[in-house]
Formats: C-alpha cells, sequence, structure tokens
C-alpha cells in the first residue's frame, strides 16, 4: 500500500502558488483540479468548465498535466476555449486573477496547495486507452473530494478503503462528469460530507499500513 507516501508538505495558497489576487472573496471560490491528466481529459474538464462557470461564478479550473512537456499542446487547447492562462512558471509576475485557467507547468509541487483544492478529478482514471488511475492519495490527505473514472486498477488495495467508506465518486461518462461536479458545487453539504469520508479514508489506510509495520518489526 502506498499510504506511507503521505508526507508533510508546506501548505501555500492558490494566491501565493501563483501570485495572483483575486477580484473577490476568495472564500466563496471552489477549486477544481485535474490531477495528472492525461490526452482528451483536459478537454472534457474545459468542456465541463465552460459549461458550469455560466452558473457557479466562483468555480475556478486548475490543470495538472501527468507529463509537462505536453503543457505547449494544452496551452493551445485552453486558448481555443477564449479562456486566457496563468502558468506556475509566470509566479515572478504579479497578476489580478480574470477568469483564467490556472495550469501548473511544474513537478513535485502539487502537495503544496491541496490544501485548497475543493475537488480533484484523477487522470488516467477514464478514458480507454489511457487507463489505471493516478494516485489520489496526496489530494485526499488534505481533504479534497475524490473524483474518478472507473479505471483505477493501479491502485486497487488504496481504492478498496476509499470504497470502503464510500470517499470517491466514480464516474461513468462525460455527462455524469458534469452533473456530479454541479451536485457538489449546488449542495455545500454534500461537498463538506466528501471532503470528510476522504479524510477518513487516508486516516483508516494509515492506521492498517501502521499496524502492518508493527507486525513485521516484532516477527
Amino acid at each position: 500500500m502506498k499510504f506511507d507516501l503521505v508526507k508533510s508538505s508546506k501548505n501555500l495558497s492558490i494566491s501565493s502558488f501563483f501570485n495572483i489576487k483575486f477580484n473577490s472573496d476568495k472564500q466563496n471560490k471552489i477549486f477544481l483540479m485535474g490531477v495528472s491528466t492525461w490526452p482528451n481529459e483536459e478537454k472534457l474538464l474545459l468542456d465541463i468548465y465552460q459549461s458550469l462557470k455560466k452558473t457557479f461564478s466562483e468555480l475556478i479550473l486548475i490543470i495538472a498535466p501527468r507529463h509537462i512537456e505536453r503543457v505547449p499542446d494544452i496551452e493551445k487547447l485552453i486558448k481555443s476555449f477564449q479562456y486566457k492562462i496563468i502558468k506556475r512558471s509566470d509566479h515572478l509576475n504579479f497578476k489580478i486573477y480574470d477568469n483564467e485557467v490556472l495550469l501548473i507547468d511544474s513537478t513535485g509541487e502539487l502537495n503544496s496547495i491541496f490544501n485548497e483544492i475543493d475537488i480533484s478529478y484523477i487522470g488516467k482514471s477514464f478514458a480507454i486507452p489511457n487507463i489505471g488511475g493516478q494516485n489520489l492519495i496526496e489530494p485526499a490527505s488534505k481533504n479534497s473530494v475524490i473524483l474518478t473514472g472507473k479505471y483505477m486498477d493501479n491502485f486497487r488495495d488504496i481504492i478498496s478503503i476509499f470504497d470502503k467508506f464510500n470517499a470517491r465518486i466514480v464516474i461513468e461518462n462525460n455527462k455524469d462528469l458534469e452533473l456530479k461536479i454541479k451536485e457538489l458545487l449546488t449542495n455545500k453539504g454534500y461537498l463538506n460530507d466528501m471532503k470528510n469520508k476522504s479524510r477518513e479514508a487516508i486516516a483508516y489506510g494509515k492506521g492498517a499500513l501502521d499496524k502492518t509495520l508493527s507486525y513485521i518489526k516484532l516477527n
């Protein structure tokens, strides 16, 4: 199991990570992140974001691709939706946020901002041929709501624990993903309940790991 991969890290605000200022109260913002996305998943998220943004102006999309060498192609895709972009690598220049899509073009830094991510879509879990899943432990350990497709075979042990606590939302198709995100945005009680379930699943997994390590030491 990979619950030993949960490491403490300095928490950063989205504002400081991207060096931006939000025009309205940050407390009203809802951050949706595509975590370790693969080809076609960015378009899926952008389609949904464009649809939901009309009703939920507080929604902000952050894309963190699995392979940063794909960033130029993702930039072109985002621009095709008529959105401007703020990248992590732009952080030396202060900006006022104005409905841009936030794009992470660095590696090894995600865990520092998961504390502010309300909803995490886990990449490589939805569309063939890019299946098998990506690690969901880091966002869940910061109480982010976990959304996955049904293809999480690379993380079966972890998924079994999350399913024990109903701590992930499984997506069946494109429309289902939009509906599930919309439900979270509409019902803050449901959003907070799923955040709590992420925390419970992580606590259980770490407890099981600690017991296993103690047993190994004693035998």
